[in-house]
């Protein structure tokens, strides 16, 4: 008879070998011994600490197990390379923008300095014109001075002696009036006349030159200059007073060198004011 170790079915028939149930090879029922199976210990914990034992026989407590430390990891670094590909586009949006600004101060700029001259010519018209009124003098009338007679007393003695031994004296008064140089008139300077549009009475009237700014901005148009020529025909004074901002600056530099011919009145110079146009085409 023989008998399957694992599942202790017995077996009458000895020419089996193994078990039909689980295949484990079978042992003869004659050699089976309780006894005989070994025991294997229950495995023992090694991470435990020591037990100290006192000569008092107390036993100290044990410690807290500590809590295993992580691992720290640190962070993969992004190669040189994908630092600059990714910086690339931060550095041509700040090329742009820094374009852009200095296109738009460099329009505001101009446009100011453009303010500015137009003002300073205006004020410069406006004193000279009020200067001329202000000195001019009516020729009909007359200037009248006092003649002031200054006295003077000449002593003439005449002497009488009568005959109660008194002397008489008497004396005769005589006035003179010196009469004052009357002072030489003063001719009133003549006040300037309007001479219209003045491009056709230009002995030279040179052209504008077209500034980069007004071709960037694609500025074109007519700029009208007041201008005021004096007795000999040169341009003392000029601003823009209509125009495109960009292109006014130019005009007025263009107008301080053109020349004109004198104009005559009653056979005498005279200033003239008037306004010279200047076309922008854009290039």
């Amino acid at each position: 008879m023989k008998r399957c170790p694992t599942c202790n079915r017995t077996y009458e028939d000895d020419s089996l070998s193994f078990c039909l149930d689980d295949g484990t090879p079978l042992l003869s029922a004659s050699s089976y011994d309780p006894e005989a199976t070994i025991k294997i210990p229950a495995g023992r914990v090694t991470n435990q600490a020591a037990t100290e034992v006192l000569k008092d026989g107390t036993i100290p407590p044990t410690r807290p197990a500590l809590p295993a430390t992580e691992k720290y990891v640190a962070p993969m670094q992004t190669a040189p390379q994908e630092r600059k590909q990714s910086a690339l586009p931060w550095i041509l949006g700040a090329a742009l923008i820094l374009g852009v600004s200095a296109i738009v101060v460099a329009l505001i700029v101009t446009r100011n300095n453009g303010s500015n001259n137009s003002q300073v010519a205006q004020k410069t018209d406006n004193t000279s014109q009020s200067t001329n009124a202000s000195s001019t003098i009516d020729p009909s009338a007359s200037v009248t001075t006092s003649n002031v007679a200054n006295p003077s007393i000449t002593s003439n003695s005449t002497v009488s002696i009568d005959t109660t031994g008194k002397t008489q004296t008497s004396r005769t008064p005589e006035s003179s009036a010196a009469a004052k140089p009357t002072p030489p008139t003063t001719t009133a300077p003549t006040a300037p006349i309007s001479g219209g549009v003045l491009n056709g009475k230009a002995i030279s009237l040179p052209k504008p030159a077209y500034p980069p700014i007004a071709r960037a901005a694609h500025a074109s148009g007519t700029v009208i200059v007041q201008v005021m020529i004096d007795e000999s025909g040169k341009v003392i004074s000029a601003h823009a007073v209509s125009g495109h901002p960009l292109l006014q600056q130019s005009a007025v530099q263009a107008a301080y060198e053109a020349r004109f011919s004198p104009t005559l009145m009653s056979g005498q110079p005279v200033k003239v004011t008037g306004v010279i146009n200047y076309n922008f085409v854009a290039q």
